[in-house]
Parts: C-alpha cells; structure tokens; sequence
C-alpha cells in the first residue's frame, strides 16, 4: 500500500489533479525541504504552494523504495513549460492510509 499512495501522490501532482493529491495527506500532515529550511504545516497549505508554482511540471517517477509505513521516491521533473528541470527525493511516512509526514529534497 505505501507504494502505491507514494505513486498515486506524484502522478496527482504531475497531472496537477489538487483536490486528489490533498485527499491523499493525512489531517496532521506536515512537509518539509530542509534545503530551504521551509516547512508547511497542512495539506491544503501544502497543496496550494504547488498549485500557486508557476508553470506546469510533468513528473517522472525513477525509483520507489517502500516499506510497511514508510516509502522513498526519486523523481524527475522532465516537461516543465517553464523550461526547468530538476531531479526530487521524497521521504514519504504514512499513518492511518494516508500521507501524514513529506520531506523532500531537490
């Protein structure tokens, strides 16, 4: 289960699919980019980042490790109509069936 709500987490945010990511993450979640020293506190916050990102970011999922509570998942931004491109790492943890804790590095 952890891989495939790893999975269907990136591929709603590739498709830019909102509403479906948010009802992904958990009611105490919390994500972190500890590159940047960012953290968001809340799904809807979260989610309304990655909307309000410019442009249009279509996700290549590379590699998925996944455990019992836990997964990791590299990606790579590959269609940006913005021209950018980057690789991601996502440490995913779940409770209750849903994404509850996001640290990603990019």
């Amino acid at each position: 289960m952890s891989e495939a709500l790893a999975r269907s987490y990136w591929e709603r945010i590739s498709n830019q699919e909102w509403d479906e990511a948010e009802k992904l993450l958990h009611p105490d979640f919390v994500a972190e980019w500890p590159q940047s020293r960012e953290r968001f506190r809340g799904g809807s916050n979260f989610i309304r980042m990655n909307h309000e990102y410019p442009g249009t970011h279509r996700v290549e999922i590379l590699e998925v490790m996944a455990a019992a509570d836990r997964a990791v998942v590299t990606v790579f931004i590959n269609a940006a109509d913005t021209g950018q491109k980057a690789y991601a790492t996502s440490w995913f943890e779940f409770k209750d069936g849903r994404i509850a804790k996001l640290t990603e590095f990019w």
